[in-house]
């Protein structure tokens, strides 16, 4: 699967209607742009969106946790699992 997505796609792997991701999309509430009259969507961005827990993404954004995330599905190996809870707690969530 291609790093850029098509809605149709994106409604495939996140298995929902295109119809639900165009609106997730239009409200801002997935990662995502306009191309034309079509929306694109960057699958790292999506799987980030998932990781973090959908709806709460834009401000994950600007705490730093994508990156975060970013950086150890890079590098993770079973021993150096983010524990979840104690990155919530170190950022205040």
């Amino acid at each position: 699967m291609s790093e850029v997505m098509t809605t149709e796609e994106v409604a495939q792997y996140l298995r929902t209607s295109a119809e639900n991701i165009k609106r997730m999309a239009r409200r801002g509430d997935l990662p995502g742009w306009k191309l034309g009259r079509n929306w694109r969507f960057r699958r790292s961005d999506l799987d980030d969106w998932v990781e973090i827990g959908g709806s709460d993404y834009e401000d994950r954004v600007t705490e730093g946790l994508i990156a975060v995330t970013r950086e150890r599905r890079a590098t993770a190996r079973e021993e150096d699992m983010v524990d979840w809870e104690e990155l919530k707690a170190k950022l205040g969530l």
